[in-house]
C-alpha cells in the first residue's frame, strides 16, 4: 500500500511487517547512502526504503517517522540510532515511534528516542518546557543522548532557556547525565522533569549544578514533582535553594518527604527571605538579581507545590506556604495583556472562514442529514469551529500528541440570512450567519491538592490561577472577556447628548419574573424618571464591527442583540454525565420494556441535588429521570425549520418520571480511588456529606465536571455572578453539538433537562433546607418567592466534522492512557477580537514557564476587566444606572451598605459577586434543589 505522508515531512511504515534487516536499509536511507541490506530478505528491505523515498524523496525530508507494531527488535533499534547519532548523523528526524515492537522498551530503542530528542531540540530555538521532548520514553539511555548533544554542540543547545523532560523513566543515572550537561547552560530559565523517577541520587546531582558558582544561576521554575527523591533529596534541593538568586517556582510534590526534608525547606526558605530582608535595608550588602522573565527583585520561593507528601508535619507544611505567600506578596504581580486585531482584519478572516467551514460542512451533511435535518447545523457549528481552532491555534492544531479536547461558543446571526423556513438557519446564505466568539483548548484542571494549596497561600494567589481548564470552561471564560469589551466599547461611543452621574444604588431596584423565572433587576420609575431628565436614550450608531450585545433599554443595561442565539461545539462529550459509560450505574442505554423505546438514564436527576441519599440539607428522595427516545429517531433530529421550536415541549415530552428514589450526588473533576466506583471516566462523586453539592460549589479542590457546570450556564446565565450587573437576563445554548462520544439521550439529561422541576419556597435561615455554606445564605436582600427555576433547553446536535488534526507520524504518545488524557499540560483560549490566542499551564493554573501574569482567563484578569468596565459605564446612566462604589466590611467580610445588602465596590471579587443580589437568589434555590 501507499505510504501515508502528512503536511509535516511524516511518513507511516506503520504495521509493514518489518524487521531488523528492513531497519538496517532505512537506517542507511536516513544515513543518505546507498542501502546495503546485509540479508536474505534483500526485496523487503529495499522494498521498504523504495517506500520512503517515492514518499519524501530526500531524508532531510523526512521529520517524524512511525514503525510501529511492526517486527523490529534490538539490532534495528542500535542501527536506527547509530544513523541519528552526533554530529555525522541524521538531523531531520525528531520524532520516532517504535512501539509495539519486540525491540521497544529496550536500550538501544531508549537511545534512538534520545536522538531523535536531539535533533528536536537543535531546531527548538529558546525551547519551551511544555512543547519540549516530553512522553517520548527516553528512560536513561535516551536522557544520555540528549546531554550528549547539550555538551557537543553548543553553538545551538546555549540558546535553551527552557527543557521539559517529563513522562521519560529517567532515572539517578540519565538525571546525572543531564546535570552535568545543564550545568553548561548560560541561560536555562525552567526544568520540567516531573513524573521521572530520579530518586535522590538524582536530585542530589541537580542540586550540585543548581547551587554551583554561575551554573544554573539563572533557574526560575525547577519541577521535579513525582521522583521520589524523599528526605535525602529535598535536603540537597533545600540546600541549592538557599539563597539562590533566581528561583521562584519549585515542584516537590508526591515524592515521599517527610518532616526531615521539609524541615530543610523551611529553614533554606526562612533564611533566604530573612537574608533579602536584611538586604533591603542596607544591613547586609548583599545584592539579589531575580532574572529571566520575572522582572522583580524579591529573591524566594514563591509558588510551591508540597502535596502528595503526606509525611510533612501539617504546621510545617504551613509555615512553608506562608513564606512562599509573603514572598510572592511583595514581589507583586500583574495580569496578562492580549493585544486586540484590527477589526478589518478580523472581518476579513471571518469571510473567508464562512466560506471555507460551509463548505467542508456540506460535505459532512450531505453523507449523513441530506441538508434538511437539523444535524446539518450542527456540521456548520462544528465546521465554523474547526477553522477557527486550526487558525488561532496553528501550532497546537499541527503538533498534537495526544487527545485534543476542543470547544468553541459560536453566534448565529438570523439576522443576515433571507427570511422565513430553513433559510434563517441555512449558512451557505450571503452574509455571515456564523462566528465563533470563543475558543477554549484543554484537558486540565487543577488537582485538589494543588488547589488547596493556592488557596491558603491567599485570594491574590487563588485568584490569579484558573482553577479549571477544559475546553468548555475556558471557551465560557474567554466569552466573559469579549462581552466585557463590548460593554465598554458600547460605552465609549458617542451620546446625542450629555449626561450628568446618576448614583442608583442595588436597594433602589426591584425584581419581575421573566420568562424562564430568571429574577432580573430594574429600575424602579423614581429612579427610571431620574435618569430620563438627564439622559435621552438615543445613543449613535455603533462604528465598529458586528457586536453580539446591545443596550436593553434606558437603564436596563446590556442584552443579546435580537436575532442572535448562542451555540456550544465540543469536540468529545462533556465530562461528567454527558459522558456516562453505557451500562453504569448512572447511565446507559436500554430497553425501556414498557415504552418500547431506547432510553438514557440519570438516577441522580436533579444538578443541585446533594448526596447522602437526601437533599441539600434536608430529607426527600429523588426523582430518577429517563430521557426517552423513539425507535425510528431522536427528537433534536428534526426539519430544519423546527430547530428553534418546541424545544422545551419536546423535551418535557421525552423525560419519563420513572419513581421516586434514593438521589445521588452532582460529579466533580478527579480520579477515582482503588475500589471506588467512578461514575464516569475522570470523575467522582460529588460530596455526599452535609450540604451535597452545595458544600461542593466554591470549594477549593472541587471542581464540578463540565456537564454539571453546563447544566447549571443554562439555568443561572453564561455570565455569571459579576457580569449579571450589567447583562442581567441570563445567557444560555440553543444548541449543543458533540462530536466524539455523542448520545443525545445523554447530553440532553446531563446538559439540560436534568435541571427540569427545581424549585422551592424560602425556608427560614439556617433551616435545613437552606444550608449556610453560602455566604448569602439566609441573608438575601428580598424575599425569595415560590418560583420554579426552569432551564434554557438546548437541542443535542451530532457531528462527524471533526476539529482536531491528525496527530503526525512518530508524534503520538506511546501510552495509550496517558495519550487519551490529553495533548499535554498547555491549555488555550481566545475570543473574538483577541489578536493571539492566550496560553497557560492547566496542570497548575499560572502562565506558562511560570512567572507573576495571570493569566487571561483567571479570576484576578476577569475583575479587573469588571472594573474597568464599572467605570466605564459611570457616565452613561442612559445605559444603567452607576454601580457604587462602596466602604469595605460588613457580615462575613462583605461589603453591605446602611439597609444590610451586600453592594459592589473595592472589597474585592468574592463580594463582588455576593452583591449581584438576583443572580444569588437563583444561585441558591438551584443549590437547594427542592423538586416541585
Amino acid at each position: 500500500g501507499k505510504v501515508g505522508r502528512d503536511e509535516g515531512g511524516r511518513c507511516s511504515l506503520k504495521r509493514r511487517g518489518l524487521d531488523d534487516d528492513d531497519a538496517v536499509a532505512i537506517a542507511s536511507f536516513l544515513s543518505r547512502t546507498a542501502p546495503q541490506p546485509q540479508c536474505q530478505d534483500a526485496t523487503a528491505a529495499a522494498a521498504a526504503t523504495i517506500e520512503i523515498t517515492a514518499t519524501a524523496v530526500t531524508a532531510a525530508a523526512v521529520h517524524g517517522l512511525d514503525l510501529s507494531d511492526n517486527g523490529i527488535g534490538e539490532r534495528g533499534m542500535a542501527v536506527l540510532a547509530a544513523a541519528l547519532r552526533g554530529l555525522g548523523g541524521n538531523r531531520s528526524l525528531r520524532a520516532i515511534s517504535v512501539a509495539g515492537n519486540p525491540g521497544a522498551g529496550t536500550t538501544a530503542a531508549h537511545a534512538l528516542a534520545g536522538c531523535a530528542a536531539a535533533n528536536f531540540l537543535r531546531t527548538a530555538g529558546a525551547g519551551e518546557a511544555l512543547r519540549s521532548v516530553s512522553d517520548r520514553g527516553l528512560g536513561d539511555a535516551g536522557a544520555a543522548e540528549v546531554a550528549a548533544y547539550i555538551q557537543a554542540e553548543p553553538a545551538t543547545s546555549c540558546a535553551l532557556t527552557a527543557l521539559g523532560m517529563q513522562h521519560n523513566g529517567i532515572g539517578p543515572a540519565g538525571c546525572e547525565a543531564l546535570a552535568l550537561a545543564l550545568g553548561t547552560l548560560p541561560a536555562l530559565d525552567e526544568l520540567a522533569m516531573y513524573s521521572n523517577a530520579v530518586g535522590a541520587a538524582g536530585a542530589r546531582a541537580l542540586a550540585r549544578e543548581i547551587g554551583a558558582g554561575v551554573a544554573m544561576r539563572t533557574l526560575r521554575v525547577l519541577d521535579l514533582g513525582g521522583n521520589g527523591i524523599g528526605d535525602e533529596g529535598c535536603q540537597a534541593i533545600a540546600a541549592a535553594v538557599f539563597m539562590h538568586r533566581s528561583l521562584v517556582e519549585l515542584h516537590l510534590d508526591h515524592n515521599g518527604i517527610g518532616a526531615k526534608g521539609a524541615a530543610a525547606l523551611e529553614a533554606a526558605m526562612a533564611g533566604t527571605e530573612a537574608a533579602a530582608a536584611e538586604a533591603r535595608i542596607g544591613a547586609a550588602g548583599l545584592s539579589f538579581d531575580a532574572g529571566g522573565s520575572d522582572s522583580s527583585s524579591v529573591p524566594g520561593i514563591r509558588r510551591l507545590w508540597l502535596h502528595g507528601n503526606d509525611a510533612i508535619p501539617e504546621d510545617v507544611l504551613a509555615r512553608i506556604h506562608a513564606i512562599a505567600g509573603r514572598n510572592a506578596a511583595a514581589a507583586g504581580r500583574d495580569n496578562e495583556r492580549v493585544p486586540t486585531e484590527e477589526i478589518a482584519a478580523l472581518e476579513a478572516w471571518e469571510a473567508g472562514a464562512a466560506a471555507a467551514s460551509s463548505a467542508e460542512a456540506a460535505v459532512a451533511t450531505a453523507e449523513t442529514w441530506g441538508g434538511r435535518r437539523s444535524g446539518a447545523f450542527g456540521d456548520r457549528v462544528a465546521a465554523c469551529a474547526a477553522a477557527a481552532y486550526r487558525y488561532r491555534c496553528p501550532t497546537h492544531a499541527m503538533s498534537t500528541r495526544g487527545t485534543a479536547v476542543i470547544a468553541a461558543i459560536v453566534a448565529h446571526d438570523k439576522t443576515v440570512e433571507p427570511a422565513g423556513g430553513a433559510a434563517a438557519w441555512n449558512v451557505a446564505a450571503p452574509g455571515i450567519a456564523l462566528r465563533v466568539l470563543s475558543l477554549g483548548v484543554g484537558t486540565k484542571f487543577m488537582p485538589p491538592p494543588v488547589a488547596v494549596a493556592a488557596a491558603a497561600a491567599g485570594a491574590s494567589r487563588w485568584e490569579a490561577a484558573v482553577h479549571d481548564s477544559h475546553a468548555e470552561v475556558l471557551a465560557r471564560r474567554a466569552l466573559l472577556r469579549l462581552l466585557y469589551r463590548e460593554i465598554q466599547e458600547i460605552a465609549q461611543q458617542e451620546a446625542t447628548t450629555s449626561f450628568a452621574t446618576v448614583a442608583v444604588g442595588i436597594g433602589d431596584l426591584t425584581t419581575s419574573a421573566v420568562p424562564n423565572t430568571a429574577v432580573i433587576p430594574t429600575a424602579t420609575a423614581a429612579a427610571t424618571a431620574a435618569i430620563a431628565v438627564v439622559a435621552a436614550p438615543a445613543v449613535a450608531a455603533a462604528a465598529v464591527s458586528w457586536t453580539l450585545l446591545q443596550t436593553a433599554g434606558l437603564g436596563k443595561g446590556f442584552e443579546l442583540r435580537a436575532g442572535v442565539s448562542l451555540h456550544l461545539y465540543v469536540s468529545t462529550a462533556p465530562c461528567g454525565a454527558a459522558s456516562v459509560v453505557a451500562g453504569s450505574r448512572s447511565g446507559g442505554s436500554d430497553s425501556d420494556g414498557g415504552g418500547g423505546g431506547d432510553v438514557a438514564r440519570v438516577q441522580h436527576g436533579q444538578i443541585g441535588r446533594g448526596g447522602g441519599g437526601g437533599g441539600c440539607g434536608g430529607g426527600g428522595g429523588g426523582i430518577e429521570v429517563v430521557a426517552l427516545k423513539d425507535s425510528g429517531s431522536d427528537i433534536d433530529d428534526v426539519q430544519m425549520e423546527d430547530l428553534a421550536r418546541g424545544v422545551e415541549s419536546a423535551h418535557a415530552a421525552a423525560i419519563a418520571r420513572v419513581g421516586v428514589g434514593a438521589v445521588l450526588p452532582a460529579m466533580c473533576k478527579g480520579t477515582a480511588s482503588q475500589g471506588e466506583d467512578a461514575p464516569a471516566p475522570g470523575c467522582v462523586w460529588a460530596s455526599t456529606g452535609p450540604g451535597g453539592l452545595t458544600a461542593a460549589v466554591g470549594t477549593p479542590g472541587s471542581s464540578l465536571t463540565c456537564s454539571d457546570k453546563i447544566a447549571r450556564w443554562q439555568v443561572l446565565g453564561l455570565q455569571g455572578a459579576l457580569l449579571s450587573h450589567f447583562v442581567p437576563t441570563p445567557l444560555g445554548f440553543d444548541t449543543i453539538t458533540v462530536g466524539r462520544k455523542f448520545d443525545a439521550a445523554r447530553c440532553r439529561l446531563a446538559t439540560c433537562c436534568r435541571s427540569l422541576g427545581f424549585g422551592s419556597l424560602r425556608p427560614e435561615a439556617g433551616s435545613a433546607g437552606c444550608p449556610m455554606s453560602s455566604p448569602l445564605s439566609g441573608r438575601l436582600p428580598l424575599p425569595l418567592p415560590s418560583q420554579i427555576l426552569l432551564p434554557r433547553h438546548a437541542r443535542a446536535l451530532g457531528t462527524s466534522v471533526r476539529a482536531e488534526c491528525k496527530t503526525g507520524a512518530g508524534d503520538a504518545i506511546s501510552a495509550r492512557a496517558r495519550a487519551d488524557a490529553g495533548d499535554g499540560d498547555e491549555s488555550l483560549s481566545w475570543a473574538r477580537g483577541d489578536a493571539i490566542a492566550c496560553r497557560h499551564d492547566g496542570r497548575t493554573g499560572g502562565a506558562i514557564s511560570g512567572g507573576g501574569l495571570a493569566p487571561a482567563v483567571s479570576r484576578a484578569a476577569l475583575f479587573e476587566l469588571f472594573e474597568q468596565t464599572r467605570v466605564a459605564l459611570g457616565n452613561r446612566p442612559d445605559i444603567m444606572p452607576l454601580l457604587p462604589e462602596l466602604s469595605r466590611g460588613g457580615v462575613g467580610g462583605y461589603g453591605v451598605r446602611r439597609e444590610g445588602h451586600p453592594v459592589v465596590g473595592s472589597s474585592g471579587y468574592e463580594a463582588t459577586k455576593a452583591a449581584a443580589t438576583n443572580y444569588q437568589t437563583r444561585r441558591e434555590v438551584l443549590l437547594r434543589g427542592a423538586v416541585a
